[in-house]
């Protein structure tokens, strides 16, 4: 679902497939106060193949690449030095 989404906006990206499905989150905007509610959903658990998948691919692309975002919190299974 997410790479359909970055497609529909021509976004180039890539994808690393995991076992688990992709987190979600929600954000609730109050038109009224101005406040925002957030919702952050547990995402899966890594295996260990599968976060070092995901450094492995990182690597290959870093001489191609101007920039990187690496956003949000750590999931379940990845070490905090990641």
């Amino acid at each position: 679902m997410l790479a359909s989404l970055l497609d529909g906006e021509g976004l180039k990206h890539q994808v690393i497939t995991i076992a688990g499905l992709t987190r979600e989150s929600l954000t609730i905007f109050e038109k009224s106060t101005g406040q925002q509610y957030r919702f952050g959903m547990p995402g899966p658990t890594l295996e260990e193949a599968e976060w070092q998948q995901c450094l492995e691919e990182i690597s290959g692309l870093l001489p191609h690449i101007d920039f990187l975002v690496a956003s949000g919190s750590l999931p379940p299974g990845v070490p905090p030095d990641f």
